[in-house]
Formats: structure tokens, C-alpha cells, sequence
């Protein structure tokens, strides 16, 4: 069991098998913000989708959130849709 954020971005990222410099070019996450994530420090969601995007994972699975695959994670992809431009660049209720 992981017990940050970053011990799982590390593993995604090894795992992916490139360094905190290319994860940082294709997520756009400038690579000191990746570096503090991984010892430890707790990320901005934004940051989370971002990095989750590059290393084409579900945003929850880099927040150790365990899940049944074959059921939607509601609020993901919500974001998702409103990152994308859905409802005008608004997301209901205001948020």
C-alpha cells in the first residue's frame, strides 16, 4: 500500500519507463514540481490530471484510490469533459 501521491507517481512513472524530465515535457508540470511530488508533497488536482494525462492513467489511480475498472469514476470524468470545453467552459452549480 502506497502512502503518498508521489510513491505512486514514481511507480507510474518508472514503470512508464522515462524520467522526471520527460514526464515534465509531456505533462507540461514544470520537472522541481514533479521532483517535490515524489518526496512527498501533496500536488494541486490540476497537477494530478495533468500528470495522469502524460502517463495515460486515470487521475485516481495516481491518488491511490482503488476502484472497480468496469465502473465510471463520475467525478473524473466529468472534469475531463469540462477540461475539454463541455458546457461552455462551465462546470454546474458553479464550481
Amino acid at each position: 500500500m502506497y502512502e503518498t501521491s508521489g510513491e505512486l507517481l514514481q511507480e507510474r512513472r518508472l514503470a512508464a519507463g522515462i524520467t522526471q524530465a520527460e514526464l515534465a515535457k509531456r505533462s507540461g508540470v514544470d520537472v522541481r514540481t514533479i521532483e517535490r511530488i515524489e518526496a512527498g508533497n501533496k500536488p494541486q488536482q490540476a497537477t494530478v490530471r495533468a500528470l495522469a494525462r502524460a502517463l495515460g492513467v486515470r487521475y485516481a489511480a495516481l491518488l491511490g484510490r482503488e476502484f472497480d475498472e468496469t465502473q465510471w469514476d463520475v467525478t473524473e470524468v466529468f472534469v475531463d469533459f469540462h477540461d475539454e470545453g463541455g458546457l461552455g467552459g462551465r462546470i454546474a452549480g458553479g464550481y
